[in-house]
């Protein structure tokens, strides 16, 4: 009797602890679909805000186009936003928009007998305390055979065949073998990646590009012009040779191409950050987007866009 009694008992410790091991598994995958559904309610607000910033971007450029014939960095658009809460999410967003056409276009490289592009970049690289090895690398990439070490492209993993020619974004240039990560670091704020054709917006261009892509003017001189342009905008490219005194026409063939200059632009590059407070920890997500003016009255469209979550 004593015998049975233990049987029972054993068998009801069993049966009470399967039945603790099955409620123990119902609430864990209940407990996991929640923070499923939790991180996937999360990434949505996330993604809203960024949309929100996105569409934004857009109707503050087609407004500004409607306003006048130049851009400048003391118009709306310039405006960065900085922490701003967007209700009833609970993210708060950071972003900026950033004149493309001010900085070196990368893709200026990939034209083959330009005169002035290389030239241009190494006084730039110079500027900056970077290698003229540094431009090599970079040239060969965008140029319209591409490297010539293909080899190094193979042995990377996953292994790469670049076709060269221009590039899309600047994130291309990350995975050229023989260009150092800090070198790329640095060049960053001072490059773009545009169609060969896009000009360089003399009313947003720092001095050290303009210094870089004109030559036969003084920094000194440029740099005076730059500080009258920051109280009055240049309302044309005329208007800029005149203010540092160069020929607008001129039959020299060293003399600076007015067609390689503007005073307004068609490219803008947006970076935005979104970050949420949750209970697992802070969230954040990133988009950087490029906007394409169509044309007066045909709107701005996103050219790319590229998303991250952290």
């Amino acid at each position: 009797m004593t015998g049975s009694r233990g049987f029972v008992l054993v068998n009801a410790l069993v049966l009470v602890a399967a039945m603790a091991a099955a409620a123990a598994l119902l609430l864990s995958r209940a407990e996991g679909a929640r923070m499923r559904l939790a991180a996937a309610q999360e990434a949505d607000a996330l993604t809203a805000a960024l949309d929100a910033y996105q569409t934004l971007g857009q109707a503050v450029l087609t407004r500004d186009q409607r306003s006048g014939n130049t851009d400048t960095l003391q118009e709306a658009w310039a405006e960065p936003v900085t922490d701003a809460e967007l209700d009833p999410f609970g993210v708060r967003l950071s972003g900026q928009i950033i004149d493309a056409q001010a900085r070196y276009n990368i893709n200026w490289l990939s034209v083959p007998g330009d005169p002035v592009a290389r030239p241009a970049f190494d006084r730039l690289l110079a500027r900056l305390g970077t290698s003229q090895q540094t431009g090599d690398v970079l040239a060969a990439f965008v140029s319209a055979r591409g490297p010539e070490n293909r080899g190094a492209y193979a042995a990377t993993i996953p292994p790469m065949a670049p076709l060269g020619g221009p590039v899309l974004m600047l994130d291309q240039l990350a995975t050229i073998p023989d260009l150092r990560p800090e070198d790329l670091a640095l060049l960053r704020p001072h490059l773009t990646a545009l169609p060969d054709a896009a000009p360089l917006n003399v009313n947003t261009a720092p001095l050290g590009t303009l210094t870089a892509m004109l030559p036969q003017v003084s920094a000194g001189r440029l740099a005076t012009a730059l500080r009258a342009r920051d109280r009055d905008p240049f309302p044309s490219v005329e208007a800029f040779f005149a203010a540092i005194g160069l020929p607008f026409e001129s039959d020299d063939p060293e003399a600076a191409d007015p067609g390689r200059f503007a005073v307004a632009s068609d490219w803008f590059l947006a970076e935005v950050t979104a970050r949420l407070e949750t209970e697992t920890g802070p969230r954040q997500a990133t988009r950087q987007m490029l906007y394409r003016r169509l044309g007066t009255g045909a709107g701005v469209e996103v050219a790319w866009r590229v998303s991250r979550f952290d």
